[in-house]
């Protein structure tokens, strides 16, 4: 699963590339549509049939509904531009929060993880983190569950992460 703004800056085209590679993951895709920009959600839309159209692309899913989609989901694949830092993004907090293994690109600030999922810098990686969930047993799943939900719950309620937030800054 990956949600995102639907900008060039998130990465999205590596998202729908690893959609049509691994056949063995199901990849979903919910995009929001930017003003100014709207054309983008399109683009990723034209990438992801050229490509062969394995990706579930949903454009403006209701706020309510991302939250079904995150908790049906074990991984959150979070990606963004090599060049571009992220702040904190709520989307690696909520898939946290409902137990997902979350995989994201390497920045300076990604304390986000505190070891619970893995970080990457490169598409390889992120195939190599992939394929290595397919030995998983239902018991390192559930490890990782709930080191997820207690990560989240422990780190990103309001009270603490404005904190966490200062404190690594």
């Amino acid at each position: 699963l990956r949600v995102a703004a639907g900008l060039t800056t998130k990465n999205i085209d590596m998202f729908i590339e690893l959609a049509n590679e691994l056949d063995d993951f199901e990849f979903t895709l919910l995009l929001v549509r930017c003003t100014h920009v709207e054309h983008v959600c399109n683009d990723f839309i034209n990438l992801n049939n050229r490509l062969g159209g394995k990706c579930k692309i949903l454009i403006n899913v209701a706020r309510e509904e991302v939250g079904d989609y995150m908790r049906k989901s074990n991984i959150y694949l979070h990606t963004t531009s090599q060049i571009s830092n992220y702040g904190q993004p709520i989307s690696i907090a909520e898939s946290l929060a409902c137990g997902n293994y979350v995989l994201a690109r390497k920045t300076q600030n990604i304390f986000y993880l505190s070891g619970v999922g893995d970080i990457y810098e490169t598409k390889a990686e992120v195939i190599g983190l992939l394929m290595n969930t397919k030995s998983w047993d239902i018991c390192k799943w559930n490890q990782i569950k709930m080191k997820s939900i207690d990560l989240a719950y422990t780190t990103f309620v309001p009270e603490v992460a404005l904190k966490n937030m200062i404190d690594n800054f």
